[in-house]
């Protein structure tokens, strides 16, 4: 008599090892359901998280003299980007990805001087607006220049003190 007439729910797997029908089908639909999960899990593991995107803000400012905008200053950014000041010595970088960057201005008029023509800027989060205002003065210089006379005749030799200014003669 055959083992299968025997047992009919059992199948001959090789050299003389026998296993139930339904664990066949058990096995059978693990290894197709291993397969499935194998060709839906290789996509799945090649695509990373996505990385978001870098914060983006604003850099912007005024170049003013004594209390008065100036136009026409050149400013630069880091970055490469720049910008002339305008409506009353404003000016603006948008769009401007996160990051520290330096903004100097330069073309002021000769006869200003500020206390520095560069400052640093940080853009560290998502529609952040840093101001750089630029404040200068400008350079006072002035001469006196005159004689000394008798009757239309110079004096020579004579020393002229000027009062009100500290240290000059």
């Amino acid at each position: 008599m055959d083992i299968h007439e025997l047992f009919p729910g059992w199948r001959q797997m090789g050299a003389g090892h026998h296993i139930r029908k339904e664990k066949c089908n058990i096995m059978s639909r693990f290894t197709k359901l291993l397969g499935a999960v194998a060709l839906l899990g290789i996509p799945l593991a090649a695509c990373e998280e996505a990385t978001p995107p870098p914060p983006v803000g604003s850099i912007v400012g005024t170049v003013s003299i004594e209390g008065t905008g100036v136009d026409g200053v050149s400013v630069n950014l880091s970055n490469g980007n720049s910008t002339t000041t305008a409506g009353g010595g404003s000016y603006r970088f948008d769009n401007v990805e996160g990051g520290a960057y330096t903004v100097t201005i330069s073309g002021f008029p000769s006869d200003a001087t500020f206390d520095a023509t560069s400052a640093a800027a940080t853009i560290s989060t998502a529609g952040q607006s840093v101001t750089l205002n630029f404040t200068g003065a400008y350079i006072r210089t002035a001469s006196v220049m005159g004689s000394v006379t008798v009757e239309n005749m110079g004096l020579p030799g004579v020393t002229v003190t000027l009062t009100g200014v500290s240290g000059a003669t």
